[in-house]
């Protein structure tokens, strides 16, 4: 009686077959088009409030530095449309900080905080401005008596 090499009984294939490779790569392929759809859509919600946060933090601090007197000089903030940049400034000195330019921002004239009070001499009564980018829209109201409110 010699070796049977061959079991009818037992399948010796193993692994998937092509339906099932291709079903599995549809699948990831649908489930990483979903992911990446929402992570751009989180990455643009970032920048937007990012955006936001940055040109009320600029302008909170240049009030605060003209109420501390520094310089003996009222303290501004201008946004300079074709740079893209926030300049803040007192007398000659200016400090500019960059911009996205993937927002809008429609900042109408010069925001300029009297030194020791924090008075906006600009802002009479108020001032407004926008920050919009896709459907999403900010506005940033500056008060006579320097107050930002967002």
């Amino acid at each position: 009686m010699g070796l049977n090499t061959q079991n009818s009984s037992l399948d010796t294939r193993h692994g998937f077959t092509m339906i099932e490779v291709i079903i599995a790569i549809a699948i990831l392929s649908i489930l990483f088009g979903l992911g990446l759809f929402l992570s751009m859509d989180f990455y643009r919600a970032y920048l937007f409030r990012y955006e936001r946060n940055l040109a009320v933090s600029l302008l909170e601090k240049s009030r605060s530095r003209a109420m501390a007197n520094i310089g003996q000089l009222p303290h501004g903030v201008r946004f300079d449309l074709g740079t893209s940049e926030y300049i803040m400034f007192y007398g000659s000195v200016e400090e500019r900080i960059q911009a996205s330019k993937a927002v809008t921002i429609d900042w109408p004239n010069d925001v300029v905080f009297d030194q020791l009070s924090g008075d906006c001499t600009t802002c009479s009564p108020t001032l407004d401005i926008t920050i919009s980018h896709n459907a999403r829209t900010a506005i940033i109201t500056v008060n006579s008596e320097g107050t930002v409110l967002w």
